[in-house]
């Protein structure tokens, strides 16, 4: 993972990395080739970052090289015998082919009610994973190809909306089957809307978006035909756009009129739709991403369910890389015992950006000392962001 950035002279005595530009004088003197490795430096940062400042340079461009494999992270809560469950490759797969098969079937119209029976069972068997499990995230799929979007994405929605509702009533496992299931079947609706909406790269005319719109009640509408009749499962689909403050769609229906499994379903909706890329914007990180949600939880979203989000990832979920005030930089693989700021992190480079050999595991929790100085990028989905818009 290659970190390229720019930062302030100052903060070479702190930095790894290499440097990306030469750096020149005002004079146009070359004062750092390109190239030039700041972890091989030392103590010699401090004077460079003097010398630096003397000739009138403010700032450098490094790049800070962290590679990390998801297998790794694995591994390591596997070590740490952190109680969760992976999910499955072979299942994800099956599931994403389900969903792909039933909304060319409804596009199509050549659809029957035993076209919803797989995606039914996969619904109650992906619940079954569902526990206090900070693998969600890093189980979220990554979209490889434009037009896997819709059916990936029922697939995330599934998984975290399922995860949320464990959070909120563990012990209700009707509601975590209800919610995971209306997440596979959230966007069913739109395999009735021309793909020349779905896939148009600029903005949506307001005709556009008005038909748009009605994807919630077409997908209810099908899923009706098609023999669903658990109304938790239907709220998902027909409320997952609404909002508290009334201004969603399609009923404008405001706070407790949402059903619960909508308030969940929304927040996991828009949290992979913010960190997924689309054929009309880049994605954000994981934790600008829990920014948006946090600055819309007083209008658009559930506090309490805002609220058990952040319980469960922190501000920094699992899969953010982050850097640490000692200059030490890793990877979040679980939210802190005691702090939604202070999570636990592989360690993957030493204060002089050199490499750890073997596991090194951090929890904040327990270095009162110690922060997160900057969260860098993802492993899995990333890009760059965005802000928050209509997502169809």
């Amino acid at each position: 993972m290659n970190l390229a950035r720019k930062i302030p002279v100052w903060d070479i005595p702190c930095c790894s990395g290499m440097i990306m530009e030469d750096v020149l004088s005002q004079k146009g003197a070359l004062l750092l080739p390109k190239g030039t490795s700041l972890s091989k430096m030392g103590d010699f940062r401090l004077s460079l970052a003097h010398s630096l400042a003397d000739q009138g340079v403010r700032y450098v461009t490094v790049r800070e090289d962290v590679e990390f494999i998801l297998s790794e992270i694995f591994e390591v809560l596997d070590a740490m015998e952190v109680p969760s469950n992976p999910v499955d490759r072979r299942l994800t797969l099956q599931t994403i082919q389900e969903i792909r098969r039933n909304f060319s079937a409804i596009a199509s119209g050549e659809v029957s009610q035993v076209c919803l029976v797989p995606l039914l069972r996969i619904g109650r068997l992906l619940a079954l994973t569902i526990t206090n499990n900070p693998r969600i995230l890093l189980s979220l799929s990554n979209v490889r190809e434009q037009d896997q979007y819709t059916f990936v994405h029922s697939f995330n929605v599934a998984l975290l909306g399922g995860f949320l509702a464990y959070r909120l009533a563990p012990e209700n496992n009707s509601l975590v089957e209800a919610v995971t299931t209306g997440g596979l079947l959230h966007d069913l609706g739109k395999a009735r809307l021309p793909l020349s909406i779905l896939n148009k790269p600029s903005r949506l005319t307001e005709k556009e978006f008005d038909e748009v719109k009605k994807h919630p009640i077409y997908g209810a509408s099908i899923a009706k035909q098609l023999g669903v009749d658990d109304k938790d499962i239907l709220a998902v689909i027909e409320g997952h756009h609404e909002r508290v403050d009334g201004t969603g769609y399609p009923y404008h229906l405001c706070g407790a009129h949402i059903p619960l499994p909508a308030r969940i379903a929304a927040v996991a909706d828009v949290f992979d739709a913010l960190t997924t890329v689309r054929i009309y914007k880049e994605s954000v990180p994981l934790h600008r991403a829990i920014s948006i949600i946090i600055e819309n939880a007083e209008y658009h979203f559930d506090k309490a369910v805002v609220s058990a989000f952040l319980g469960a990832v922190g501000i920094y979920p699992p899969g953010t890389v982050v850097q640490l005030s000692d200059n030490r930089m890793g990877i979040v693989i679980a939210a802190g015992e005691k702090s939604i700021l202070r999570p636990r992190v592989l360690l993957k480079t030493d204060e002089e950006g050199e490499r750890y050999e073997e596991h090194v595991v951090l929890d904040l929790s327990s270095a009162p000392h110690l922060f997160v100085r900057s969260a860098l990028d993802d492993v899995g989905k990333r890009k760059d962001s965005v802000i928050l818009r209509e997502f169809h």
